[in-house]
């Protein structure tokens, strides 16, 4: 309730709910035992920002103990605080109260952190309906070498692009840039070794640092909307 203190929100949505004395304290002292809400109980909702706000509607869906709850974006515009408080509050709720919750996010941090089931749709078709560990599993041998070039170029990715694709012609490799001062290329361990691309790399250009990262949940989407699954 935008003019009201967060408390006397939370108030009259027990009466509306009808929610038991009991199960009405029960709920607030988890809140306050997860994300501490208490020192906003006197603050006008207005007043809350965007991070506060979220959370307090967050509590405000599951105050009633719901069967069910469909959130929709819920951390969307958050900070990474905030973020893993509202996923703390999600994931404790469902573990303690068996609540079936449903997400729609673009947020695969979100994915990642609480999903064990995912639903993909592509132009309102699912792609994908099942369980998210069977993705990671199929995804599992994905690596991808990030590497510093000396001298790096504008045509230096397509370069490597070409020399790889040549290197190792039945393979598809992946090369990209997202993050600035590092190029990515991505392989599919099952289908040649990290370690042999990785030498290629190395004796055809000026290497300056190397790491080594899991394919991201990001990619094995994108993969899943490129067809990887059939």
């Amino acid at each position: 309730m935008w003019d009201l203190p967060v408390i006397e929100s939370f108030n009259i949505l027990k009466e509306i709910y009808r929610v038991s004395d009991e199960v009405y304290e029960q709920q607030i002292g988890l809140f306050n035992d997860l994300v501490n809400l208490q020192p906003l109980y006197t603050t006008q909702v207005r007043k809350l920002s965007l991070g506060q706000r979220m959370l307090c509607d967050i509590a405000a869906s599951f105050l009633h103990n719901p069967k069910i709850v469909f959130l929709d974006e819920p951390t969307i515009g958050l900070d990474v605080s905030i973020k893993s408080k509202i996923r703390t509050v999600i994931k404790e709720l469902n573990s303690t109260h068996n609540t079936t919750i449903i997400l729609t996010t673009h947020d695969l941090g979100d994915v990642e952190a609480l999903c064990r089931r995912i639903i993909i749709i592509d132009k309102g078709k699912i792609i994908y309906d099942g369980n998210i560990k069977r993705v990671n599993e199929m995804f599992g041998a994905y690596r991808t070498l990030k590497v510093q070039i000396f001298g790096f170029r504008d045509d230096t990715m397509d370069v490597l692009r070409a020399k790889l694709a040549k290197q190792f012609s039945d393979v598809p490799i992946i090369v990209e840039n997202t993050e600035p001062g590092w190029t990515d290329v991505t392989v599919n361990q099952d289908e040649v070794p990290l370690l042999d691309v990785l030498n290629f790399v190395m004796g055809a250009f000026a290497v300056r640092d190397v790491r080594i990262v899991e394919i991201s949940m990001e990619n094995v989407v994108q993969k899943i909307y490129d067809g990887a699954l059939g």
